[in-house]
């Protein structure tokens, strides 16, 4: 697929801006006393917490650009001959802000200074972008409920939250609350997320990634519509959030916020007493660090090297209480006579409904399939036995705990388990900027955050729970060369990566270690142990578990701008290319699952149609080893593929020094998704030989039917698999 993007805008304005994703941009014109315009004066933004200088000159018509700077606190100095040294103080730039600064030189000698110390204008008018910027003073001013970033977009301009998640808790795991907001009238969830300016998304999905610590955080920057052919890639709006960096002071934090809920509660009224009560609690802290580069007697990294650490951990429960059926002591050895509250007469309950019958005595009289009685519902009076398997399942089954009003003498809901669920979960980062010369600055940035949450584990071992586990990681390289006061380019290379799994407790445990055979275990993606399913009208826990899922999903981006001063126009051009990669293995099923059922025609029921036992019926089908129902599947491995070009141009024309016409173009191509093993099917070929061709042919013409010739019998067809020369959905003649 092939879109073309034409961008094209008229804006009247006294400079535009070139709006890289993170840097941000001083522009503006130098004129005398008189109007007249001032050239070759010399222009320098002086990053004051690191020292760092950029440098540019005015060219004929008195214009001036200084891009790619990082957001932060400069001094601007312009310097001519026979004019007054013009000094603005603390201009503070934001990421993708462009300030217009224009600049009227006092006559006088260049020792003499002219010092403005006016704040940085709120009001955008260097283009027709339209957005809002969350400075670190702001971010610190305002409440947030979970102290994730993102959780800032929901509140600023052109942001609508879904209902649902409008007053929601955000933390830095809550990944799906956080993202699902529209932009500027667009789709929910279809914004693009930057973390200096990388993709920073988890699939194509566009579920939020990585959130850095609050206190690393410089700018968020919320953008509904932007004015630039250099930022694309989605229909929405585009969040980007950028991290800080190391200054030449040392400076640090730490933070600490704790909430509990137990201790003055009451205890909960289905809470067994002289049980452990477990409360709602989480702590979640966290630290930075960041300053110059320092090996004392060896190295000073003042004004040259800098570094910025950041890390952060959560870590909560949620008590989560049930109440379960397990099986007594008795019926683990057999004995289901406490199925039956009526009594027997001659080994036969008396309440028909409440007898267990023998699934291997069946006879059929007539279309009905029929059997005999498992004598006072005691499986070794029928010659049955317990299960070798169910054996080993069940010395994993806690004994029941529980006597209450909803429990019953058959051994309905006589287990009580605590469960809190819990949340685990820690990030770090780290930053280093290294500024070469005054015209080359290239910076670093790493991270990798890891959730774990477990829940249901009712018997606390490997019989039942499940993990789900989501890491996230990435970082960049960013160039920024100035290789004239006209000629810039800034360079980055990013990679994001996710990795998301669904385990069950077991995972890792072969079935062989409760009795299965080892072909359950060759074919399997995972190991673990196969679960069972329970149909009974009260609850039965199911025991074990399938494994999910796993999906790794890879974002590698470079990203090039080069800017050309021409005079009155300022020429923009550059790339975007991404490489999208999603590996992906279904766990489902993959060592195996049975279910047990307890309704009309079960296995230990009266006939084919008759009704199932109260209860109690799912539970003797798994322990004699008889599932009605079950399942194993062979998962295979798919790696999918797609890549992401965009190039772009923009011309920003100065018509006037108050109007300035801008167009731009934006081609994209995005290639069609392939898999790389290809175990993608593009086409049905109904001429194919099968697998069953050749035999299903030998067998017709040993027994052909009348009405259909041998030569007339065609068994043939099947599906076309992907192929490096064949990757495009098509058909065969």
């Amino acid at each position: 697929m092939r879109r073309f993007i034409l961008l094209f805008a008229l804006v009247l304005m006294t400079q535009y801006a070139s709006a890289q994703l993170t840097r941000a941009t001083i522009s503006g014109r130098v004129t005398d006393p008189t109007g007249a315009v001032v050239a070759n004066a010399q222009v320098i933004a002086t990053n004051v917490q690191t020292g760092s200088k950029t440098t540019a000159k005015s060219n004929g018509d008195g214009y001036y650009n200084l891009p790619y700077l990082s957001s932060g606190r400069y001094d601007l100095t312009i310097k001519r001959s026979g004019f007054k040294t013009y000094l603005h103080r603390d201009l503070v730039l934001q990421t993708e802000q462009h300030v217009v600064e224009n600049v009227t030189m006092a006559l006088g000698s260049v020792s003499q200074h002219v010092v403005v110390t006016g704040k940085t204008p709120l009001l955008n008018t260097a283009n027709a972008s339209t957005g809002e910027v969350l400075s670190p003073e702001m971010m610190e001013s305002l409440p947030l409920n979970g102290g994730s970033p993102l959780g800032f977009a929901h509140m600023m301009f052109g942001a609508v939250a879904k209902g649902k998640h409008s007053m929601a808790q955000v933390r830095p795991f809550d990944n799906q609350t956080a993202d699902d907001f529209s932009l500027g009238g667009g789709f929910s969830s279809s914004n693009e997320l930057l973390l200096n300016g990388v993709p920073n998304m988890q699939n194509s999905g566009r579920t939020a990634g990585f959130s850095p610590m609050m206190d690393a955080v410089s700018a968020v920057k919320v953008s509904e519509f932007n004015a630039n052919a250099a930022v694309g890639g989605t229909s929405g709006g585009v969040v980007d959030i950028t991290t800080k960096s190391g200054t030449n002071h040392f400076h640090g934090s730490a933070t600490e916020h704790y909430a509990g809920s137990r201790p003055l509660q009451a205890r909960p009224y289905f809470q067994p007493k002289g049980s452990k009560v477990q409360s709602t609690h989480y702590n979640q802290f966290g630290g930075t660090i960041g300053g110059p580069v320092w090996i004392p007697h060896v190295f000073n990294g003042r004004n040259k090297l800098f570094f910025f650490y950041a890390y952060q951990g959560y870590r909560g429960t949620e008590p989560s209480t049930v109440i379960t059926s397990v099986p007594t002591a008795q019926e683990r050895q057999g004995n289901f006579s406490v199925l039956c509250s009526a009594g027997f007469t001659n080994g036969v309950c008396n309440n028909p409904s409440e007898q267990l019958y023998n699934p291997y005595s069946a006879y059929q009289v007539g279309t009905n399939v029929y059997r005999k009685p498992i004598p006072d519902n005691t499986l070794s009076n029928a010659g049955l036995n317990v299960s070798p398997v169910a054996k080993k399942y069940m010395a994993l089954i806690p004994l029941p705990n529980f006597t209450g009003s909803s429990t019953k003498p058959d051994g309905e809901n006589n287990y009580f388990a605590s469960d809190p669920r819990t949340n685990d979960y820690g990030s770090e980062q780290g930053r280093l900027d290294y500024i070469i010369s005054g015209s080359n600055k290239i910076d670093f940035e790493a991270h990798r955050s890891e959730y774990d949450n477990e829940q249901n584990n009712y018997f606390h071992n490997i019989l039942s729970g499940s993990t789900s586990k989501v890491v996230l990681w990435g970082g960049l390289v960013n160039d920024v060369e100035n290789f004239s006061s006209t000629l810039s380019l800034e360079s980055r290379l990013g990679f994001s990566r996710s990795e998301n799994s669904n385990e069950p407790s077991s995972i890792g445990v072969s079935p062989t270690t409760v009795g299965f055979p080892q072909y359950m275990a060759s074919n399997a993606t995972q190991l673990a142990i196969p679960p069972m399913y329970f149909g009974d009208t009260a609850s039965i826990a199911t025991l074990g578990g399938s494994p999910g899922g796993k999906s790794d999903f890879d974002t590698l981006q470079l990203f090039t701008d080069l800017t050309k001063n021409l005079n009155r126009q300022t020429i923009e051009v550059g790339t975007d290319i991404r490489l999208n990669k999603n590996s992906t293995v279904s766990g489902t099923q993959a060592d195996g699952w049975f279910a047990f059922t307890n309704g009309t025609g079960d296995l230990v029921a009266q006939s084919n149609t008759a009704p199932g036992q109260p209860f109690g019926g799912s539970l003797a089908e798994f322990v004699i080893g008889v599932p009605p129902y079950g399942g194993y599947t062979v998962n295979k491995r798919y790696q999918y593929n797609s890549w992401y070009f965009a190039w772009f141009a923009q011309d920003n024309w100065r018509v006037t020094p108050n109007f300035t016409f801008t167009g731009g173009v934006r081609i994209i191509h995005e290639t069609p998704v392939v898999e790389s093993n290809n175990h993608q099917t593009v086409a049905f070929d109904p001429n194919a030989v099968n697998g069953v061709t050749q035999q299903a042919i030998a067998n017709y013409k040993a027994n052909p039917n009348s009405a259909l010739p041998v030569a007339d019998f065609k068994p043939y067809g099947g599906v076309v698999y992907a192929s490096p020369g064949h990757r495009g959905a098509d058909g065969f003649a």
